[in-house]
Order: structure tokens, then C-alpha cells, then sequence
């Protein structure tokens, strides 16, 4: 009897040990940084997600689910992964199927454009991330040739066991955006894109490959089964017209079947673009394209179909705080823009909400030609404090903590259950403020900011000024 207690316990251990290493080891991105619109799927509760876009790094740079939201209440969804082929495109789809009742699904066509994954990387993300089921293996069966292959996919320990080399904190601990996000992953650069003049020119078209004709009549007849509406449609890129070609086919077959299609080299006047400024690349829109995208796509959304505005329902809150997060990545950006240590300092101080902020005056900050003492006003620091300087700790506008130049002193405190705030002072060094053992000093004779996002979990900026 006790043997057999003992065999119990042993291989309930064994389960428990297998299961939890699996998740640390597991893949956990789809985009990069541990952004993973798979993770975000399953943490959205059954049937809130009215619109989906379906695609690779094209949609996830080139769609704003938040602006659909903000704007019209549409409780949009990017379904993509780097690199998404036609396999993973449909497979994808089905997943989502299985919580939600999607009433428009739209889905990128640049799938069209190639057979296999270039980059092992993108190849990962597309067949790792989805839980184990009967879609994620028969993805597996349709994209990988070789058996032996197939089961390194399947059973997924011989990919992942080397992962061990590059784990991180949030291989251990949950990556909130992967909860919250909505899979949309701005671009904040500034590329080189050129007006796709020999594709748009081009009227040709070339009959569908069998693999192009098949991944389509599955969408098709998928749309059909689950009663949603289909919608093809191209971001804005450079294309060579023998790529246009191929589209081009896709379109009259699609129009045989009353599927509409949206191409959006051929409506980039329509939409605004200005290939000098909302590109980060050749092929992908930055954030500032994503919204002009999203914004033509938003209008034709709500005139052709019948959706409903979510927004003020309790259940669908993971949208606003997609949205939330969306502004302070947007004003995380605008800050590291700013060079003026004043300008710098009251956007730091008046976008407080979410934010800690550390500030220190070192060693002969008074002298400094910048007016530094205008740090009083803009922070509201005492004249008494100022006067001998230290460093204090704002959180959401508010002074929690304030440490007086004298040796000695030490304070630590939590910024997230992965994020550590330490304090000394140590006159001269730059390593007096630390998080997670890096020093945060910027100035051993002025004025240091460091702004601290308690959304992100990730420090957004950090400045000396002397």
C-alpha cells in the first residue's frame, strides 16, 4: 500500500516537474520580446472578438486595433506571427475559432507571395505557439515534409530543451503586454519605402499556383462553414509587378466567388501614405502609417458591415488597457526625442499617471549654467530639499520618498515582482540608484531623471543634465 502511495506521489512529482520546466522552456513570442498574440488570444474570453485580421509582420506593424477601438467601439484582434505562411494563416484561424465568433475576418494576401519560411525563427513561432491540439499537428503535417521532422515539432522538447542558454525573467514570470495586447506590435522608425510604380502599372495577371488556389478555397469554404465574413486585403508595400501579377489573379478569383478585397498600394492616395515618413522599412509600416492604415480600413469596416461599439462594457476591458499601454509606448517614445533638460523634465512630471520617477541632484548642481532650480517648481520639491540637494522617489505624481544627502543612507523598494529599486549614497559614484544591479547615474555634478513605467515594467528614459 505505501509502495503504491509512494509510486502515486512519485509520478504526480514527475508530471508537476516535466509541466512547469515545459513552461519555462517553452516558446513565448510571435512577434519578438515576448509579444505573443497566442498568449493574448487565450487570456480573451469567449466570443468579444468581432474582427479579426489574420496575417504576418504586415498586420502587426500595419493594423491598430486600438484605433478601431478608441475610435468606434470594434473590438478588433491582430491574429498574426512573423513570417505567417498560408498553412499557419488558415490553422490560425481555426484556433480562433474555437473561443470566438469572429463576424469579419480579414486576411493579409502576402501569404500568396511565397512558399516557406525564410528565417528558423519565424518557423518557430508559427508552429510552437498554439497549445497542443489536433489543429496545431495537423499545421505541423501540412507544413513539415520530413517525419522525423514533424515530431520534433510535435512533441516540441527537441526544439526547445537549448533554451535554457537565453532565458530570461519573463520566461519565468508572465510578460504582461501577452495578456493585454490586442497583437498589434508598433514600429516607431523612420525607413526608406518607394512607391510600388512598376506593380501598380502592371495588368497582367498570372493563373494560381494549386497551393495559392487551394489555401484560398479553404478560406472560402471556412467562411462559410462558421458564418463569417471574408475579407482579403494587401498593407502597403513594394512589390515587383511579377509579384503584382500573382495578385492580380488572386483578385478575379476571388471576385468569382463575391469576396471583397482590399489592396492598399492601389489605395495609398485614398489612405494618406507618404512613403518618406510612414514606413520603417520597404515593406512595413511604423506606427505613425499604422493609424492611417487602420483609419481607412476603420470607415470601411463600420459602413459594410454592422458591428457593435463595445466600448463601456466591463467584459471587454483588456481593450483598454491595450489602449492604455499603446499611449505610454507612445509617450515612452516622445520623451527619448526630447533633448531640453527643462522640456524633458515637465513631460516627465506631467505624464505621471503609471509612472515612478527617481530624481537626484549630485555634487555641485548648483552651479550648473542650465537654472536647475527650476526642478523645484516643475517637481514640486521644498526649497529645504533642494537646497541640499538628494533624491527622491515619484509615484503616479506623488513625492513617496525622499533621502537626505547624509552617508549612509540606504532604500530598496518594488517596482514589479520582477524589477528592483536600490538607493545609497555614495558621493561620485553614478552607481548610487540601481535597478536590477544597473546603475541608473547619468550626472556627478547635476541633475538625474530616471523615468520608470509601472505599465511596461521597463525604464523609458534616463537623463543627466549638469
Amino acid at each position: 500500500m505505501k509502495k503504491g502511495i509512494r509510486f502515486i506521489a512519485f509520478i504526480l512529482i514527475l508530471i508537476m516537474t516535466v509541466m512547469g520546466t515545459y513552461q519555462v522552456l517553452s516558446w513565448k513570442d510571435t512577434s519578438g520580446d515576448y509579444l505573443s498574440s497566442t498568449q493574448q488570444l487565450y487570456a480573451t474570453e469567449d466570443n468579444l472578438m468581432d474582427v479579426i485580421f489574420v496575417g504576418s509582420s504586415h498586420v502587426y506593424c500595419g493594423i491598430n486595433p486600438s484605433y478601431l477601438w478608441d475610435e468606434y467601439g470594434i473590438s478588433a484582434f491582430d491574429m498574426s506571427v512573423s513570417g505567417q505562411d498560408k498553412d499557419s494563416s488558415y490553422h490560425t484561424i481555426k484556433e480562433v475559432l474555437k473561443t470566438q465568433s469572429p463576424q469579419v475576418v480579414c486576411v493579409d494576401l502576402y501569404g500568396l507571395l511565397y512558399e516557406r519560411h525564410s528565417v528558423l525563427g519565424n518557423e518557430y513561432r508559427n508552429m510552437l505557439s498554439m497549445k497542443t491540439s489536433a489543429n496545431s499537428i495537423e499545421l505541423v503535417q501540412n507544413y513539415v515534409d520530413e517525419k522525423k521532422g514533424q515530431m520534433d515539432y510535435i512533441l516540441r522538447w527537441p526544439i526547445i530543451h537549448t533554451r535554457y542558454k537565453e532565458l530570461t525573467e519573463y520566461d519565468f514570470i508572465q510578460y504582461e503586454p501577452s495578456i493585454y495586447g490586442r497583437g498589434y506590435n508598433p514600429n516607431y522608425s523612420l525607413g526608406v519605402s518607394y512607391y510600388p510604380q512598376g506593380a501598380l502599372e502592371c495588368a497582367e495577371s498570372e493563373p494560381l499556383s494549386e497551393d495559392n488556389k487551394e489555401w484560398l478555397d479553404k478560406l472560402i469554404l471556412l467562411s462559410e462553414e462558421e458564418d463569417f465574413k471574408l475579407v482579403m486585403f494587401l498593407t502597403p508595400m513594394y512589390l515587383e509587378p511579377a509579384q503584382q501579377k500573382i495578385l492580380n489573379g488572386a483578385y478575379e478569383y476571388l471576385s468569382e466567388y463575391g469576396v471583397e478585397t482590399l489592396d492598399f498600394n492601389m489605395l495609398s492616395e485614398q489612405v494618406g501614405l507618404d512613403y518618406n515618413a510612414d514606413f520603417c522599412d520597404s515593406h512595413h509600416l511604423n506606427r505613425v502609417g499604422s493609424d492611417k492604415l487602420t483609419a481607412y480600413f476603420g470607415e470601411y469596416l463600420v459602413s459594410h458591415n454592422q458591428l457593435t461599439d463595445h466600448r463601456g462594457d466591463e467584459a471587454y476591458y483588456l481593450w483598454d488597457e491595450c489602449s492604455k499601454w499603446l499611449e505610454h509606448l507612445d509617450f515612452a517614445h516622445e520623451l527619448k526625442q526630447e533633448t531640453d533638460w527643462k522640456a524633458f523634465s515637465e513631460m516627465a512630471a506631467d505624464y505621471n499617471e503609471d509612472m515612478t520617477i527617481i530624481l537626484y541632484l549630485d555634487g555641485t548642481y548648483k552651479e550648473s549654467t542650465l537654472g536647475l532650480q527650476e526642478v523645484q517648481e516643475i517637481f514640486g520639491i521644498p526649497e529645504s530639499e533642494y537646497d541640499i540637494g538628494g533624491k527622491w522617489i515619484f509615484k503616479n505624481g506623488e513625492c513617496v520618498y525622499y533621502m537626505d544627502p547624509g552617508e549612509g543612507n540606504v532604500y530598496g523598494m518594488d517596482l514589479s515582482d520582477a524589477n528592483v529599486l536600490w538607493m545609497e549614497n555614495d558621493p561620485g559614484k553614478l552607481s548610487q540608484v540601481q535597478i536590477n544591479g544597473e546603475p541608473m547615474g547619468c550626472a556627478f555634478n547635476g541633475l538625474t531623471i530616471v523615468v520608470y513605467d509601472n505599465i511596461t515594467h521597463q525604464v523609458v528614459d534616463k537623463r543627466g543634465f549638469y
